[in-house]
């Protein structure tokens, strides 16, 4: 097959790079002596405030080291980021401007646009986690992973750690939950509480300040303003975990396993020691997952996308300087949790790899997996031991761990649009025309537009 173009796509090609200049394509003189009328028109018609004159944006892999963190500290610029070269902690970055924040031709901007695009499914995976390297050396053996186990499956090591010197204790064994996609969103939800749009002019003057909560989007959001649910394999998602974990530099690293076995209860072994009793199952191969849900939708009632109640003519060669800027510190910080891999902000680590139901005080001090109340007729379980001669089962107290390591996943996009056209030489004597009537307004003055 030829690998030239064929005219069809040729045609199609040129259309679209007709479709973001001034007069889709066409010169003044294609509209005889209306060239100003066709211009009103053009300024107004829905077709052109639709049109993206440039687009930057930032992937975001979840989640993040807090060395990175300052990348989302008080201020966001995807356009100020050179295409294809992120910020530490942006998994990738794209800007169709080739110099940052600099147009490289006239524009006449209607508008802007600003979304974040979240995971389109969410899930919780229900698993343990433990340092796989505790004590200098990696684990020969993988420990066993179920669904729940007690301070005395803790304590006499039936979790599975055969090495020498080798327990749950010293590495660390904690419940732990995966979060897939549901950070993203919270992360968003944040994100425009705590930012507004803020197009600065010259470093000193803002030309458009406004709060993200009234103009920006949060997608997808599911049909028919509802969320579906089905049942997703977990395995794909782990793997992602686990692979990323190396990468974030903690001091103490983990590994999430998927529950591999169910716990039916314990005997006691000998009468000495409390045996949890385990049988393997696969049923959390799968969770239960929503497609779409909680998001912000473009309705009639939102101004998303900003357009300028009067278009904004901007000259080549000068910084379009459009950011967003902080404008809700306590949101800021928990759109930091949500992406820190250990739920701190401000670059200080947080607690969501060993985090406990309440904070010390009010509630009693856990260390981890921090164990319920155990002693004398306190939480007692029916062992699976023999009745004994008395005819009465035999029940011993187990603790419940009560602290859970938070693990996070998924990727959000943060995208900035301009939305305009682009002036090619022909229009420039129009476009000025446009702003000494009114039409057009030039806060950066007329650059090389004719008669200026």
């Amino acid at each position: 097959m030829s690998a030239a173009l064929d005219t069809s796509q040729i045609e199609r090609l040129k259309l679209g790079q007709a479709k973001k200049v001034m007069g889709f394509g066409a010169p003044p003189q294609f509209f005889n002596s209306d060239a100003g009328k066709a211009l009103a028109q053009i300024l107004t018609a829905p077709a052109s405030r639709g049109i993206i004159a440039e687009s930057a944006q930032w992937d975001i892999v979840f989640p993040i080291a807090d060395a990175n963190m300052a990348t989302f500290g008080k201020t966001l610029a995807p356009f100020s980021t050179p295409d294809g070269q992120p910020p530490a902690g942006v998994f990738n970055s794209s800007n169709t401007l080739s110099a940052p924040q600099m147009p490289s031709s006239d524009m006449v901007i209607l508008g802007v646009r600003t979304r974040v695009l979240v995971e389109p499914e969410s899930r919780l995976i229900r698993g343990n986690a433990f340092n796989p390297t505790a004590g200098g050396a990696p684990l020969v053996s993988t420990p066993n992973s179920p669904d729940v186990f007690s301070s005395n499956d803790f304590a006499n090591n039936t979790l599975g750690f055969p090495e020498e010197g080798v327990t749950a204790a010293t590495q660390g064994y904690i419940p732990a939950e995966f979060l897939w996609g549901t950070p993203t969103w919270r992360f968003a939800y944040q994100l425009i509480k705590a930012y507004q749009l803020d197009w600065r002019m010259q470093h000193q003057d803002s030309l458009v300040k406004e709060p993200l909560v009234s103009i920006a989007t949060v997608e997808p959001f599911a049909e028919a303003m509802a969320a579906g649910t089905s049942f997703t394999s977990n395995i794909d998602r782990i793997r992602v975990l686990n692979d990323r974990t190396p990468t974030l530099g903690l001091a103490t690293p983990f590994v999430f396993e998927p529950i591999t076995h169910k716990r039916l209860g314990s005997f006691n072994a000998g009468g000495a020691t409390n045996t949890g009793v385990f049988t393997p199952t696969r049923e959390e191969d799968g969770s239960p997952t929503v497609f779409g849900g909680i998001g912000v939708p473009e309705d009639e009632q939102q101004a998303s996308p900003l357009i300028f109640p009067v278009p904004i003519y901007w000259p080549s060669g000068q910084p379009f300087g459009l950011q967003l800027s902080i404008y809700n510190e306590d949101a800021q910080a928990e759109m930091q949790r949500w992406l820190s891999v250990t739920g701190g902000n401000g670059g200080a680590a947080g607690n969501d790899l060993a985090l406990a139901p309440w904070a010390s005080p009010p509630g009693p001090a856990l260390a981890s997996p921090g164990f319920t109340t155990t002693g004398a007729g306190i939480a007692d379980e029916l062992t699976l031991d023999p009745v004994g001669g008395a005819g009465l089962p035999t029940a011993i107290s187990q603790g419940s761990p009560l602290m859970r390591l938070l693990a996070k996943g998924g990727v959000a996009v943060l995208q900035m649009d301009i939305i305009g056209l682009r002036i090619p030489q022909s229009w420039k004597a129009t476009v000025y025309q446009g702003i000494q009537n009114g039409l057009i307004q030039a806060p950066m003055g007329f650059g090389t537009l004719p008669g200026s």
